[in-house]
């Protein structure tokens, strides 16, 4: 999903330098919304892909989601994946275990590729 937004009015500027500005995605007027603050992510200089992440359709959490980011260094021949996410751990959870799965799609002369790695995340403190 990509666009720009011209002729932007000075106070909406401020709100995005402050990191105060909000986003809402959505389905249609009556459905459920995923909202989240607009953020920079200095890391994400050279960002190569990103993606909009949202539940399947039978999930418990429907307002859950994030955002993904891949980029690559050439200096080092690395690959670095930066995830948001909002609502996918369990009440009163401290730690949080994820399975961050990278894959490649197979062609005529290369094999498919799978990354996978298990990520655990400590609750924020408030």
């Amino acid at each position: 999903m990509c666009g720009v937004w011209r002729k932007v009015p000075r106070v909406y500027k401020q709100l995005l330098r402050e990191e105060k500005l909000w986003v809402a995605l959505m389905e249609d007027k009556d459905g459920e919304a995923i909202t989240g603050r607009v953020a920079r992510y200095k890391a994400l200089s050279t960002e190569l892909l990103s993606a909009v992440l949202t539940p399947s359709g039978g999930s418990s959490c429907p307002a859950c989601g994030g955002t993904a980011a891949v980029s690559m260094a050439s200096a080092s021949n690395s690959i670095h994946v930066t995830v948001a996410v909002s609502g996918l751990s369990s009440k009163g959870a401290d730690v949080e275990t994820f399975v961050v799965r990278l894959e490649t799609l197979e062609t005529g002369t290369h094999p498919s590729r799978v990354i996978e790695e298990l990520v655990t995340v400590q609750k924020p403190q408030e």
